[in-house]
């Protein structure tokens, strides 16, 4: 008995240590963001993101899977860390163009943003195969609920703040404002979110999660004329209060 005790003992663990090596994982792949809102008008386009691991240089990459793909047109953004650096890029058969921004130019205007605290509930469910705990957060002007799996640790708020400044994308992608809660530690894989004056909805949903998968090709700027943003100069979307 001694022996079964000391075995399931051990066997609990190298689960508990194996889990929490797990969790430390920092994201590296691919996923496909999908942004979904009540207002009719807004167009749900797909979103490919590209995040290159630590090693590499964690550049990021996101382009447009709208129907304008499909003819020839590509319509990328590339996020660089280590310049903080922000490229706007548009191709279309030879003709290359792009725009290098620096992202304190970018969204400067937001950087005093409400900063909120989400609340940690009981409710947990299974999203593309990972363990997620859902999280509360109510602002000024949403109540949202925010699903996070801590086996993986990518910032997507971050990701988001960037992304709503991007003028190559649709406004859908520029309302909601959980973006603005405090860091929760894991990924977020989906937002559900509601205006409490309106009652229109918002929904964003990570999917398509490929760990590892490298697609060097979206960073890649050659034969592109860029223009540069000078530093003191804003751009992009402004931030709206929504």
């Amino acid at each position: 008995m001694s022996k079964t005790i000391a075995y399931l003992t051990f066997l609990i663990a190298f689960i508990l240590i194996s889990n929490n090596t797990f969790a430390q994982k920092e994201f590296s792949g691919t996923f496909t963001m999908l942004i979904q809102t009540s207002d009719k008008t807004d167009k749900e386009i797909p979103l490919s993101w590209y995040l290159q691991p630590k090693k590499d240089g964690r550049m990021m990459a996101m382009q447009i899977m709208d129907e304008q793909l499909s003819k020839g047109v590509n319509k990328r953004v590339i996020f660089n860390p280590t310049d903080s650096t922000w490229l706007m890029l548009m191709g279309v058969n030879k003709i290359k163009q792009g725009t290098k921004i620096h992202r304190a130019a970018m969204f400067r205007d937001s950087t005093e943003s409400a900063i909120y605290t989400p609340k940690k509930s009981k409710e947990t469910k299974i999203i593309n195969g990972y363990l997620c705990h859902k999280f509360s957060l109510k602002t000024k002007k949403n109540v949202s609920e925010i699903w996070v799996t801590n086996q993986l640790q990518c910032n997507i708020g971050f990701i988001y703040k960037l992304l709503r400044h991007c003028g190559m994308i649709e406004t859908s992608a520029r309302k909601g404002d959980w973006y603005r809660s405090k860091y929760i530690k894991g990924m977020i894989l989906e937002i559900h979110s509601q205006n409490l004056a309106s009652g229109d909805d918002y929904t964003m949903k990570i999917t398509d999660l490929q760990l590892g998968v490298i697609k060097q090709e979206l960073l890649n700027i050659e034969g592109y004329r860029i223009s540069v943003i000078p530093e003191g100069q804003n751009c992009g979307v402004q931030e709206i209060d929504n």
